[in-house]
């Protein structure tokens, strides 16, 4: 065989042989071991995650939603998180919160939702994710979910007085302000009073004079009292869904002026 065949052979020997050991592009070796060696490290993280007791909530609420998250894996990490709300007019994705706990440990992430106009009555189901990472607005390697339900009511009227004094003078118009707030909104605000000197009860239509339907401030001016004595009255509310809230019966003193 001539000598430049058999050193043209020997070189490509050669040339396999360093590429199989790395010396001749090490570059290709390297990035499967780095590989293995990121995989070896995601191997050893886990964690889990359960949903706290959500309760019952009124549909002008603000839920709150706790979950408790545990590194179960052997290495610290930070783990994204985030919950998926569903049913009763309900599709929302709470935006991802990150929590970095070191290994065997566990904190409380907290959400909170605003629960929005278009929610019914009804079962909402609540589903908590922890995973790895975000790969740009993407999760990936889901560790673990939790999941919860909890109910939406549509609660009745809720009544608070912004003046209610002790006492006026005779011959003083009362001029009461209440605030009336409902989760879908307020139908009507009655007053039901008695001045010193009626026989008997009358019921009135208090009147709104600013917010809306939903949080408003509703008002009565009465006529003036004749004599002195007690002036007697609760109030009324109902709301869309005629649920009626009724405060306690009040009682405000007539007096002569001074």
């Amino acid at each position: 065989m001539p000598i430049d065949r058999m050193v043209a052979g020997i070189t490509v020997i050669l040339l396999v042989l360093l590429d199989f050991i790395g010396l001749f592009n090490p570059m290709a070796k390297k990035v499967p071991q780095e590989k293995k060696v990121i995989e070896e490290v995601a191997s050893k993280r886990n964690a889990t995650i359960s949903i706290g007791e959500i309760g019952e909530h009124r549909m002008d609420e603000v839920v709150e939603i706790s979950c408790d998250v545990r590194n179960t894996g052997e290495a610290n990490h930070s783990f994204p998180v985030n919950v998926q709300l569903s049913g009763a007019g309900i599709e929302e994705v709470l935006p991802f919160k990150r929590i970095t706990l070191e290994k065997e440990k566990s904190e409380k992430v907290v959400f909170q939702y605003k629960v929005p106009d278009t929610a019914r009555e009804g079962r909402v189901s609540v589903m908590a994710s922890i995973w790895d990472r975000v790969d740009g607005t993407r999760p990936a390697q889901k560790y673990a979910q939790g999941k919860k339900d909890f109910n939406l009511v549509d609660g009745p009227p809720q009544i608070s007085f912004l003046n209610l004094g002790l006492s006026a003078q005779i011959g003083e118009r009362l001029n009461l302000r209440i605030k009336v707030s409902d989760d879908r909104g307020v139908r009507r605000v009655k007053i039901f009073y008695q001045l010193p000197g009626m026989a008997t009860k009358k019921d009135v239509l208090m009147k709104r004079v600013s917010g809306n339907e939903r949080d408003g401030v509703w008002v009565f001016v009465t006529d003036p009292s004749l004599q002195t004595g007690k002036f007697v009255f609760s109030v009324e509310a109902m709301d869309t869904k005629s649920q009626i809230a009724t405060t306690e019966e009040y009682k405000i003193a007539i007096v002569t002026k001074k």
